[in-house]
């Protein structure tokens, strides 16, 4: 995927040369859909389903983040965002009563007031099998991937990582590398 304009242009291709990318450097941050691009990445990823619900709360305070099998997420104006659940089956980005019902459960033993389901969304978490980032050279592309929903938490640190693997040749750390998956 890349963004064009501020829209999204999704490309599924199988192969790194037909998304016809003119740049010195190309950084993969592609997500689980690397998989088609590096097909050699399928060994180490793990994704996983998750699926959140964006709740409107008149009472529930909105200066702290909740958390008890869930996480119920202040988003401003009212806005909760309420989530997550876990599915390594079904890996695709449709919603499903189940989950929404599996979440709406969890939310109402932590708070009884009255809400709204303003928006479903479900999403594929690029997980890897250690549950730690990717980040490296592989072949002629550099990749920042795996981030999943712990290591999205960490991306400005790592970003700096890969700034200077990048721009000043500085070695990644081992727990990172890429290369603990695959060699060069």
């Amino acid at each position: 995927n890349r963004i064009i304009n501020g829209k999204v242009e999704r490309n599924d291709e199988n192969d790194i040369q037909a998304l016809n990318i003119e740049a010195e450097n190309v950084i993969l941050c592609n997500g689980y859909l690397i998989r088609s691009l590096m097909p050699d990445t399928n060994s180490f990823f793990q994704p996983t389903k998750g699926e959140v619900l964006t709740l409107r709360c008149e009472d529930l305070p909105e200066n702290v983040i909740l958390h008890k099998k869930i996480f119920i997420l202040p988003l401003g104006d009212k806005l909760f965002k309420v989530g997550s659940t876990y599915s390594w089956k079904a890996l695709d980005e449709n919603f499903s009563e189940e989950a929404k019902q599996e979440l709406l459960d969890s939310f109402e033993s932590m708070y009884s007031g009255s809400y709204e389901v303003v928006n479903h969304e479900a999403g594929i978490r690029p997980n890897i099998k250690d549950r730690k980032p990717v980040l490296g050279k592989y072949r002629d592309t550099y990749i920042f991937n795996g981030l999943g929903s712990r290591g999205a938490l960490m991306a400005p640190y790592l970003s700096n990582i890969m700034l200077d693997f990048i721009l000043e040749n500085m070695p990644i750390p081992n727990k990172w590398d890429i290369h603990r998956f695959i060699s060069v």
